[in-house]
């Protein structure tokens, strides 16, 4: 398009009519500054979406480490707390207000 006006304001300028010749130029002008500044924005816009990506693919990565630190020491206490009501109940350690409720602990359990 602003070639197209570039080329009339050629032939208005050959016609004479310096006037319409300035008026097209500037028009012509002015749709290239508008691309530029479209393709500016359009540059600028993409390279922000791939750094949004990006950032969100870190965080995303970082909120899964997280989740799966908590799982990890949720599963390690309740391996630990398994493995001492085990050894509570095979009479390895003995705890006196729980030994005492286990007939298995081999406690001072009554059974009357």
């Amino acid at each position: 398009m602003p070639k197209v006006l570039r080329e009339e304001a050629k032939e208005q300028s050959k016609k004479g009519d310096k006037r319409v010749s300035n008026l097209l130029n500037a028009a012509a002008d002015s749709i290239e500054a508008g691309d530029k500044n479209a393709r500016a924005a359009i540059k600028g816009e993409k390279k922000t979406q791939k750094e949004n990506a990006s950032l969100q693919r870190e965080a995303g990565w970082g909120d899964g480490l997280q989740s799966l630190g908590w799982f990890t020491i949720i599963l390690m206490i309740g391996i630990a707390l398994i493995l001492v009501l085990i050894f509570i109940i095979k009479g390895k350690i003995r705890i006196p207000f729980i030994s005492k409720l286990l007939p298995l602990g081999g406690g001072n359990a009554s059974t009357s």
